[in-house]
């Protein structure tokens, strides 16, 4: 991407825009109330996203400019899939694809923040988290917006498929696709702090599902290590090695439900505090492929993040190609036998205080550029900084 100052702001419609960010706009209507109240963690990144990117110094003319932002949060309005927000949507898409901006170079100078997981399941109703009848009439819709605005760059937390192993090397899938993976909601305090005694080497929370390969081997492997057995419900481990709670559903194709979810939300208070004890911690994809917000709560924590990788896949992290995960992050690929799960866990155990150190102080150093909201004494330099060093 180019500089700061060669960006230019393409408004479009209202409809389409901030005011999809504030809850004013989805008050009064119960499945609109339950929508914000569902997708605020989405909503909040945008929003992050979205004044980091207003923050930059931008060129005045957009004959000046060299790269076009366009503040509209088509996410949102495909997600809310009702008849205003699909219109809303179509008269976006027309007021961007046909202007004269736009066809200076096809659009591959334009980009937007997407937000969520590209692309927005369109058979799923977001207000109520159930599954929804498809209705053909949305989904071409959806489907013409898509395709009007496929040279578009986009900022997203990532796909829904993640495609070969091979493709995803070095980021090399998000740049055929013109997709920029950003994290989940990170803030960024910028004050010192005292730490706490980290006196847990390796720590997990999390469902485990029958899908969740990387999950299930650590699962195995662990239980092995310390004693105990896989049962439907919680599987507990506290040692000073490794402290562990799984809700194991390996005999259910679904994902745990909504109830489930809010008990797992009222204990983040809980995760905070464990993630701030332990040394590294666990991340692997769960019930979409992206690692989710549970990366950015141990990159909040200072707690070295564990990413366990199956056969044949490899990582895409957050903005990779410009932050060097490897120089903090540990990357564990599991085999396909909890025989060399076990083995890379006693690795994990093994690594010197010295190592660990080096680990976190890069941590540190890079957190700051993967933050979309910062605290008073920050400078502000972020994810959005990155992205453009990325493009």
């Amino acid at each position: 991407m180019a500089g700061a100052s060669d960006i230019f702001v393409v408004d479009g419609p209202s409809c389409a825009g901030e005011r999809l960010l504030s809850y004013e706009h989805y008050r009064g209507s119960p499945r609109r109330e339950a929508f914000f109240s569902r997708m605020k963690w989405a909503i909040d990144l945008i929003r992050g996203l979205h004044g980091s990117i207003l923050n930059l110094s931008r060129a005045n003319e957009s004959r000046a400019a060299r790269v076009y932002y366009v503040p509209s949060f088509f996410s949102l309005l495909i997600a809310l899939s009702d008849e205003e927000s699909l219109r809303c949507l179509v008269r976006a898409s027309a007021a961007i694809t046909s202007s004269s901006l736009y066809w200076r170079n096809l659009g591959y100078d334009h980009f937007y923040v997407h937000g969520m997981e590209y692309p927005v399941v369109s058979d799923f109703d977001f207000a109520w988290a159930k599954p929804q009848q498809r209705d053909e009439a949305k989904l071409w819709m959806v489907r013409a917006f898509y395709a009007s605005t496929r040279n578009m760059a986009i900022l997203t937390t990532g796909e829904l498929s993640q495609g070969p192993g091979s493709w995803a090397l070095a980021g090399n899938l998000y740049n055929s696709r013109r997709v920029v993976n950003v994290p989940f909601t990170l803030h960024e305090g910028c004050e010192n702090y005292v730490q706490e005694p980290r006196n847990i080497r390796l720590s997990f929370v999390g469902s485990v599902q029958a899908r969740n390969h990387e999950r299930l081997l650590f699962l195995r492997a662990a239980i092995l290590e310390h004693g105990g057995a896989i049962g439907s419900g919680a599987t507990v481990v506290k040692t000073s090695k490794l402290q562990l709670r799984a809700w194991v559903q390996v005999d259910k194709a679904e994902p745990l439900n909504h109830t489930q979810r809010l008990l797992l939300q009222a204990k983040r208070w809980w995760l905070h505090h464990l993630y701030r004890r332990s040394e590294l911690c666990v991340v692997a994809p769960g019930d979409a492929p992206a690692l989710g917000q549970r990366l950015s709560d141990v990159l909040t924590a200072g707690c070295i993040p564990v990413v366990l990788l199956g056969p044949g896949t490899q990582p895409v992290l957050p903005l990779q190609g410009a932050i060097p995960w490897e120089d903090f992050a540990v990357f564990v690929r599991l085999g396909d036998d909890v025989t060399s799960a076990r083995w890379a866990l006693r690795r994990l155990w093994a690594m010197s205080q010295k190592e660990l150190s080096r680990r976190r102080e890069r941590l540190l150093f890079w957190r700051p550029h993967l933050a979309s909201s910062f605290g008073a004494k920050c400078s502000r330099s972020g994810a959005v900084s990155c992205v453009e060093r990325e493009r």
